[in-house]
C-alpha cells in the first residue's frame, strides 16, 4: 500500500511538471504564432505593395516602350527624310561659268547681227577655247534617290516632263543669274505646249525646227512665236555616248544636263560638238537675246529620232508675249531649286537632330523603366518568397493545446489513483505502524550488527595478514634448512676424502 502510494505520487509528480512544461510551451507556441501572424501580416502588406509598384512600373514600362517605339519611327523617318536631302544636296548639279565666257557670249550676242564673217570666226574661235575648258569643269551629278525604271523618250509621264523641265529652269536659273538674265519658270501649260509640239510634228528636231507647227499651238494661247524661244539639241553616237530611246530618270536627266552643256559650250563631258559651230543657242538659252523679259517660262520636250538621235527641245515663253495671252503663269514649285534643297538639308538635319535626341531620350528612359521593373519583380518575387515561406511554417498552438490538454488529463487520473492510495495509507491501523517501528529498529539492529560485522571483517583481513607474513618466514626458514643440509653433505664429503688422504700419508712410508 504504502509502495503504491508512493509510485502514484511520484507519478502525479511527474505529470506536473509535463503539464507545467505543456504550459510552457503553449504560451511559446502561442507567442511564435503571434509573430508569425504578425509577421505574415506584414509580408503581405509588403507583397500587394511589391505587387503596386510592379503594376505602377509595368505601366510606366508601357508608356515609355510607347513612346520610346514612337521616337524611333519618327527618327527613322528622319533619317530617310535626312538621306533623301543628303542626296538630293549631294546631286546638286551646277553650271560653272567665268566672268570671261560671260562677256565673251555677251559681246556675240550683240554683235551677231552685224558682224562680218572674220569678225564672227574670231568670237567664235574664242567662245570655243573658252567653252571647251568649262565643259570639262561641268560634270552631272546623279541622284541616288531616282529610280531605276526605264522610260521612254517618246512618251513620257505629264509628272516626268515637269520634273524634267524643272530639274533644267534650276540649272538654266543659274545661267540666268550669272548673266542678269530673266528668270526661268515652269508651268504645265509650257510643258503640255512643247510636248504636243515634239511628239505631233512631222519634221521638229532632226530636220531643225518646226516653227510653223510651234505657231499653230502657241496661237491656242494667243502668243506669237516673236515672244518665244526654241533651242534644239542633238545627242547622238554610238558606244558610251550612243543613243538610247529607253533610259533611266538619271540618264534622262544627264541628258538634258549634257544637252544644256553642248548648246552652252559646244562639248561636253570632253566630247567636242563641231556640228553647229555657232552660240546663238548659247545666247537664246542664257536669256541674252529676251533682255527686257523678267520672267521666262520653259518647257522641256524628249523625242528619239532615226534610231540615232536623242533630241531635247527648249521652249521659253517670255512674259511680254503673255498680255492678251490665256496661258495660265502659274508656276510649279521647283525641287530642283539648290537653295531650296539646301534648306530643306537644313530642316532635314534640324529635324533628325531633334528625333535623334528625343529618341536617345526615349530609349533611355525606357531601359530605365525596364531596369525598374525587373528590380521591382525580383523585389516582389523575393518577398512573396518570404511571405510564402511564413505560411509555410506549421501553426504550432493547437498541437501544444492537445499536448497540454493530454498532460493534463493525464494528471487529472494520476491525481484520482493517488488520492485512493494515499486515502489507503492513511487508513492504516496502529499496528502498521507499529510494524513499520519495528522494521525501522530491525533495520537499526541490522545496521549495528552489519557495523560490527564490518569491524570482524577488518580484523580478519589483519589477522590474515599476519598469516602471510609468518608462511613467508617459514618458506624462508625451510630454504634456509634445506641450504644447510646441502652444505652438511658437501662438508662430510670433504672430511671423507681428507680421511681418506690422512690414511694414505700415514701409509705413505710404509709404500
Amino acid at each position: 500500500i504504502i509502495a503504491k502510494a508512493e509510485q502514484t505520487q511520484a507519478k502525479v509528480n511527474a505529470d506536473k511538471e509535463v503539464v507545467t512544461k505543456a504550459q510552457t510551451d503553449l504560451a511559446k507556441a502561442k507567442q511564435d504564432d503571434r509573430k508569425r501572424t504578425s509577421d505574415l501580416a506584414e509580408a503581405e502588406k509588403v507583397v500587394t505593395q511589391s505587387q503596386k509598384v510592379v503594376t505602377t512600373f509595368k505601366a510606366d514600362l508601357d508608356k515609355k516602350v510607347a513612346m520610346a517605339n514612337k521616337t524611333a519611327e519618327a527618327l527613322e523617318k528622319a533619317t530617310v527624310d535626312l538621306t533623301k536631302a543628303n542626296q538630293d544636296v549631294e546631286a546638286i548639279n551646277q553650271i560653272k561659268l567665268t566672268q570671261e565666257y560671260i562677256a565673251a557670249l555677251r559681246d556675240y550676242a550683240s554683235k551677231i547681227a552685224t558682224a562680218s564673217p572674220a569678225e564672227e570666226k574670231a568670237m567664235t574661235d574664242k567662245l570655243v577655247a573658252l567653252g571647251k575648258v568649262l565643259a570639262k569643269q561641268n560634270r552631272f551629278k546623279a541622284n541616288k534617290n531616282d529610280s531605276q525604271e526605264k522610260l521612254d523618250l517618246n512618251n513620257l509621264s505629264e509628272a516626268t516632263r515637269e520634273e524634267l523641265s524643272l530639274f533644267a529652269a534650276d540649272l538654266l536659273n543659274q545661267i540666268h543669274a550669272a548673266f542678269g538674265t530673266s528668270k526661268v519658270e515652269v508651268t504645265k501649260d509650257v510643258t503640255k505646249i512643247i510636248n504636243d509640239h515634239v511628239s505631233t510634228s512631222k519634221t521638229n528636231g532632226v530636220k531643225g525646227h518646226d516653227t510653223e507647227h510651234l505657231n499653230k499651238l502657241l496661237a491656242q494661247y494667243n502668243i506669237t512665236s516673236s515672244e518665244t524661244d526654241e533651242n534644239i539639241g542633238l545627242m547622238g553616237g554610238s558606244g558610251i555616248y550612243s543613243a538610247k530611246q529607253f533610259v533611266t530618270k538619271a540618264e534622262l536627266k544627264r541628258l538634258v544636263y549634257n544637252t544644256i552643256l553642248n548648246l552652252m559650250f559646244n562639248a561636253f563631258d570632253d566630247v567636242e560638238d563641231n556640228v553647229n559651230n555657232e552660240f546663238l543657242h548659247a545666247s537664246s538659252m542664257a536669256g541674252l537675246f529676251a533682255p527686257e523679259a523678267k520672267t521666262s517660262y520653259l518647257g522641256v520636250g524628249t523625242s528619239y529620232k532615226d534610231d540615232f538621235w536623242q533630241v531635247v527641245n527648249f521652249l521659253f515663253v517670255h512674259d511680254k508675249a503673255l498680255t492678251n495671252s490665256t496661258f495660265n503663269r502659274t508656276a510649279l514649285a521647283n525641287p530642283f531649286d539648290s537653295q531650296e534643297l539646301l534648306n530643306t538639308q537644313k530642316e532635314a538635319q534640324s529635324t533628325y537632330d531633334a528625333a535623334k535626341q528625343d529618341d536617345e531620350r526615349a530609349q533611355a528612359d525606357k531601359s530605365k523603366a525596364e531596369t525598374s521593373v525587373k528590380e521591382a519583380t525580383a523585389y516582389l518575387t523575393g518577398v512573396t518568397a518570404q511571405r510564402d515561406a511564413i505560411k509555410a511554417i506549421e501553426v504550432k498552438t493547437p498541437a501544444a493545446q492537445t499536448q497540454l490538454d493530454q498532460a493534463q488529463a493525464t494528471l487529472k487520473a494520476d491525481e484520482v489513483e493517488n488520492k485512493a492510495a494515499q486515502e489507503a495509507v492513511a487508513q492504516l491501523n496502529a499496528d502498521v505502524k507499529a510494524k513499520q517501528a519495528a522494521l525501522a529498529q530491525a533495520k537499526a539492529e541490522l545496521a549495528q550488527q552489519q557495523s560490527e560485522l564490518e569491524v570482524l571483517k577488518n580484523n580478519l583481513s589483519m589477522e590474515q595478514n599476519k598469516l602471510a607474513t609468518k608462511k613467508a618466514d617459514l618458506t624462508k626458514a625451510q630454504a634456509l634448512v634445506s641450504q644447510r643440509n646441502n652444505e652438511l653433505v658437501q662438508a662430510k664429503a670433504r672430511l671423507t676424502a681428507a680421511q681418506e688422504k690422512v690414511r694414505q700419508l700415514k701409509d705413505a712410508p710404509a709404500r
